[in-house]
Parts: structure tokens; C-alpha cells; sequence
């Protein structure tokens, strides 16, 4: 309860001997330091009501000796771990958070991971074999976020309330959706160890925008050699800004599913063309 500011260090995780920890009611930001799995003697520790975001690194799920876990207040997103001392944790270490998701005793929306893995490994596999087929992923992602809203709407997932009565939005689909299509096209994940303090996966891909895209994005899917290379980079960099869109703080400023559809068709043809 003081007024800490900007991220938690890296180094954090060298205090392998610490029980407790309680960074509580701080104004904290950044992401949660995956090097925090190294602090294998922790039993306590709460990051709650502050201003983290970015995913949970699964790589906590190593800290077996952790009793207490609250990330509660903050502005997580993705997949909540599910092994390891996450087992035996209740909803109240997760709740009021972007948009998080998980097992159903978290009382948080289903991951849509089978349907974001698979997206992303073909859009992977087929950077390797010829970037520019990228446009045809294009569809095929448009297609999936398609029948991700469709599905949401179709079980009435606007009618359904978390814990704190707050209402769930398919607008917590598109943030997800967003950081997955980063990581897919800069093959770079939020947990990285070079984010940290102020500088998160989004942020790096916003510093890179509008006229620097290429120092971000894969470089097996852009080479100096290909073809109509102006045309290409131009495509890369409305990605990125369909990705920023997506990724806006607050829910209700957020692109639209369907807008998002629209604009990567958009892409697509564009790239087709070149």
C-alpha cells in the first residue's frame, strides 16, 4: 500500500530464499516477470490492485511450494495456468481483470486456445515455406475470429456475468485476438524476458508503428528480396494497426470483431494483388 510505480524487475527472481511478498494496492504496471518461477521458496505472494497486464506466465506453475496467489484488480489477459499450485486457487485470485480465461471454477470465459494454436502454427509453417501465402492465412484467420463471434453471441455470452456482476463483452475475444496476431507475425510471446517496466509486447509493437513495422515483425516473413516490397510492408504495418486496435485499454473502444474481418480481407486482397 505505498505508491510503486513502473514494472517489477526481472530480478526479482534471484530472491530464491523469499516467503512472502506482497506488492499489493501499488500502482504497478508492465508484466508479471517470468523470472518469478525461479523464486522457488515463495508461499505468499499478491500483485492485486495495481495496473499489470499482459499474460500469466505459465511458468509459475513451478513454484509448488505456493499457497497464496492473487493477481486480482490488475488488467491480465489470456489463459489462467492450471498446474502446479494453481489447482488448489479459487476465483477470488483472479477476478476484475481484463480478460483473463481459463477453467470454469475461475469463473472466467472459456480459451479459445485449440482454435489460436492451430491458427498460429499454420500461419507459421507457411511463413517457412513462402511468406508472401501469408495472405491466404489471412482468410483463414478472418474465418476463425468470424465463428469465435458467432459462437459467443449464438450461447449469449453478453448475458453472462463473472463474479463482480460485471458484464463479459465479445470485446474480450478481440484483445486476445489482438495479442495473438502479434505474436503470430513478430513470433515474439508477451512473457519474453526482453519486456519488462514500462515496455510490454504491445507497447514494442505501438513504438514500431507507422514507419517502422519491419524491425518488428518475423523476419522470415519480410526480406529485402521479395517482390513488390513497399506494397508488403505497407500490408505489415496495417496488420500491426488492426493488432493496436484490438488491444485498446478500455473494452468499448475496441475495433469490432466484424470490422476486424473486414479490414484483414482487406489485407489479403491487397496482398494477392502484389
Amino acid at each position: 500500500m505505498n505508491t510503486f510505480s513502473n514494472g517489477i524487475p526481472r530480478e526479482i527472481g534471484g530472491l530464491q530464499n523469499l516467503i512472502h511478498l506482497s506488492l499489493r494496492d501499488n500502482k504497478l504496471q508492465g508484466s508479471i516477470p517470468g523470472s518469478m518461477s525461479s523464486m522457488s521458496a515463495l508461499e505468499f505472494l499478491d500483485l492485486s490492485h495495481n495496473n499489470v497486464s499482459g499474460l500469466i506466465p505459465k511458468s509459475l506453475e513451478k513454484l509448488q511450494n505456493l499457497k497464496y496467489f492473487n493477481v486480482s484488480f490488475n488488467k491480465l489477459v489470456g489463459e489462467i495456468p492450471s498446474g502446479g499450485p494453481f489447482k488448489n486457487l479459487s476465483s477470488q485470485s483472479f477476478m476484475s481483470n481484463e480478460a483473463l480465461c481459463g477453467s470454469q471454477r475461475f469463473r472466467v470465459l472459456p480459451c479459445h486456445n485449440s482454435t489460436s494454436k492451430h491458427i498460429s502454427k499454420r500461419t507459421k509453417v507457411l511463413a517457412l515455406i513462402r511468406p508472401d501465402r501469408i495472405a491466404l492465412e489471412l482468410v483463414s484467420m478472418a474465418f476463425a475470429l468470424e465463428w469465435i463471434r458467432v459462437w459467443t453471441e449464438a450461447i449469449g455470452v453478453n448475458k453472462m456475468r463473472n463474479g463482480l456482476e460485471r458484464l463479459v463483452s465479445t470485446k474480450c475475444d478481440v484483445y486476445s485476438y489482438g495479442i495473438m496476431l502479434m505474436e503470430t507475425f513478430t513470433q515474439t510471446k508477451p512473457s519474453d524476458e526482453m519486456f519488462g517496466g514500462d515496455l510490454s509486447l504491445k507497447q514494442w509493437v505501438s513504438n514500431s508503428l507507422p514507419h517502422s513495422a519491419t524491425k518488428v515483425v518475423d523476419a522470415n516473413l519480410i526480406t529485402p528480396q521479395d517482390n513488390h516490397l513497399k506494397r508488403k510492408l505497407e500490408c505489415v504495418a496495417s496488420i500491426m494497426k488492426v493488432t493496436m486496435d484490438c488491444c485498446v485499454e478500455s473494452p468499448s473502444g475496441r475495433i469490432d470483431m466484424k470490422d476486424v474481418v473486414a479490414r484483414l480481407k482487406t489485407i489479403q486482397i491487397q496482398l494477392i494483388a502484389s
